[in-house]
């Protein structure tokens, strides 16, 4: 079980890739890089999930407490290009539309 969080500044926003397994034991490192770039400043936040090769009812409800947290705190941050069993799960927990979902250029 592996995971990490790689930062990639952006013109107009910041891309955080999740890579590997987002569940119970990974969520705190997920929101930590998170919570990092909020601190910094970054005013966008792209989550791209299309690394994640396993993603629990855990991983997400982390996802979408940063999405309460970066809402609360006027950043703008979304989840672009979920991988399919990435999607699959955010579909099943009715949660998709929630978080957003679509498939934007991270590089």
């Amino acid at each position: 079980m592996s995971f990490s969080a790689t930062v990639t500044d952006r013109t107009h926003w910041t891309v955080i890739r999740f890579v590997g397994e987002l569940d119970l034991l990974s969520s705190g490192d997920a929101r930590e890089a998170v919570e990092r770039e909020v601190q910094r400043g970054a005013g966008r936040i792209v989550l791209d999930l299309a690394g994640l090769r396993f993603i629990d009812t855990s991983g997400a409800r982390e996802i979408l407490r940063m999405k309460a947290e970066a809402d609360r705190t006027g950043v703008d941050l979304v989840v672009a290009n979920p991988s399919p069993l990435a999607l699959k799960v955010l579909e099943v927990l009715g949660i998709r539309d929630v978080i957003e979902a679509p498939v934007v250029p991270t590089s």
